[in-house]
């Protein structure tokens, strides 16, 4: 995709459309609204949901899907 301002907007308006989809589920339509909406997007300060979340620290790296390969490996190596 050619680089330049539509572009930019092109990206900004999906990663806002997607942060939309995430608020509705988890928070009540009154809250909603487009300064939110922005600050979500482009900062992670108040989403801590199961989608944005890294796995290792909502599972606190318990679960094999949630370990980097390098993890992985070295517990394999450890159970050995």
């Amino acid at each position: 995709m050619p680089k330049g301002r539509a572009n930019r907007r092109h990206q900004t308006s999906r990663k806002k459309a997607r942060t939309r989809k995430i608020l509705r589920r988890y928070g009540s339509p009154e809250w909603l609204d487009e300064r939110r909406v922005g600050k979500f997007t482009e900062s992670h300060w108040g989403c801590q949901c199961e989608i944005c979340v890294n796995p290792r620290r909502l599972f606190k790296g318990k679960k094999a899907h949630s370990l980097t390969l390098k993890e992985y490996n070295a517990q394999a190596d450890e159970d050995s």
